[in-house]
């Protein structure tokens, strides 16, 4: 598909530009370099920009997740509380983009209208891991966050439903960063 792509681009880029205020942008992700994509593609761009990853620019993901939040929310009457935008930007967000996309797609699946409050984030968002969890660590951080927030922060009760014991549960909320 290289190859194809590769002259689509040439040919637009070359083509007449009368008239014409569209502008083609790709994104790569540097930690899956491939040299082959990168030497047919770049030369099909007059200009390569690096963008450092969101967790490096901290002070731009609330004004993101309210771009996002007005694009994806169907024209309802939907906004982030300043303390939701604030534990937002403290999110390490490894997926950049894409991840916020996907919180705030979810945020959307449980908030008709009003203010997006910092209790209305995802379980991915509740916890401060200072490393980057594994997939299955993941899934478990988030089953702690919904049986805490299924039985009211008690965590005896969420322990039990969970079938761990409760000091299990306390070690594994300190180690996730869950709060």
């Amino acid at each position: 598909m290289v190859s194809p792509l590769a002259e689509l681009l040439v040919e637009y880029r070359e083509g007449d530009r009368v008239g014409r205020t569209q502008w083609i942008a790709a994104t790569r992700d540097n930690e899956a370099t491939r040299p082959d994509v990168d030497s047919a593609l770049i030369p099909c761009f007059a200009r390569t920009v690096v963008v450092p990853p969101l967790r490096h620019r901290s002070e731009d993901i609330p004004l993101l997740a309210t771009c996002l939040l007005r694009r994806l929310s169907s024209g309802r009457e939907v906004t982030f509380s300043s303390a939701a935008l604030r534990h937002l930007a403290r999110l390490p967000l490894p997926g950049n983009g894409h991840q916020l996309s996907t919180i705030v797609r979810e945020v959307l699946r449980t908030t008709r209208a009003g203010a997006v409050e910092l209790d209305d984030l995802p379980p991915q968002c509740r916890s401060a891991s200072r490393r980057s969890l594994t997939p299955l660590e993941s899934l478990e951080r988030d089953a702690i966050v919904q049986a805490l927030a299924d039985h009211a922060g008690n965590k005896t009760d969420a322990a039990g439903h969970l079938g761990m014991s409760r000091a299990t549960i306390y070690r594994k909320i300190r180690d996730y960063g869950i709060t």
